[in-house]
């Protein structure tokens, strides 16, 4: 079926929106999938985009007891005294807790690093709430900071389980 010769150039337009749109997500690094045209058609969907995403996973860790998923620490200088992982090349870190997966921006993360968490160190990892931890022994710096803090950091929030 032809296009109303009325509407043909509206048409084009809208469809050269897509191959800009398209030309600069690829230039952004997203591979694109073109829908197809039952998708494009029923569901309202033109593109497809996935991009690589480098991710560095952290598991709940155990804070003070047992594990604990209200903080999670964030390194910043490792055991040997070199840049921890916060300061590694993954795009985003994905934060585990008990129901969800906390997805954040690494470079998001230093930025609230850098500017919320004291350089005062403390002995007791009980006090390293936003401040400076190490280790006895060891050359690293780790701080806690509250997954609540990281929810609302984050860029996107995955549940584990759907719900029954």
């Amino acid at each position: 079926m032809g296009i109303n010769k009325r509407y043909a150039k509206s048409y084009k337009y809208g469809r050269d929106a897509e191959k800009r749109f398209k030309e600069l997500a690829e230039k952004q690094g997203w591979l694109i999938r073109k829908a197809s045209e039952d998708e494009d058609m029923y569901d309202h969907i033109d593109l497809f985009m996935t991009k690589p995403i480098s991710v560095d996973v952290k598991s709940t860790k155990k804070i003070f007891t047992d594990k604990d998923d209200n903080y999670h620490w964030v390194e910043i200088l490792n055991v040997k005294g070199k840049l921890g992982w916060l300061y590694g090349k993954a795009d985003v870190i994905a934060f585990e807790t008990i129901k969800y997966w906390i997805f954040v921006s690494r470079l998001k993360l230093v930025e609230f690093i850098e500017k919320n968490i004291s350089k005062e160190f403390v002995t007791n990892k009980g006090d390293a709430l936003y401040r400076l931890y190490r280790r006895k022994g060891r050359k690293d710096a780790v701080t806690l900071i509250k997954s609540m803090e990281l929810m609302m950091l984050s860029d996107y929030v995955s549940e584990k389980a759907l719900k029954s």
